[in-house]
């Protein structure tokens, strides 16, 4: 998927912003976007664990290898509905 370039205007001075379309990221992508290390992760995936999170973005296999990948999308939402922030509007 191809990245998108805008200028946007911020107080009298141009910027350039890249906007990102949904993708797939890697299991450290998704560590360091939740801030998550690989012990607090094996908790909130594991159903034996009380830590254990059902909502917890799930990886999904895609192409033929081994390697997992986590939706965008629902990391995102994910971090929406257990984000202690509020809407101010």
């Amino acid at each position: 998927m191809a990245k998108q370039k805008t200028n946007v205007v911020n107080e009298d001075e141009a910027k350039e912003v890249t906007i990102r379309g949904p993708y797939f990221m890697s299991q450290a992508q998704l560590f360091a976007k939740l801030g998550l290390g690989r012990s607090t992760y094996e908790k909130l995936t594991n159903p034996s664990s009380e830590y254990y999170d059902p909502d917890f973005p799930k990886p999904v296999n895609i192409f033929t290898g081994k390697k997992l990948r986590y939706s965008s999308i629902d990391v995102d939402r994910y971090i929406m509905a257990h984000s202690n922030l509020t809407d101010a509007a």
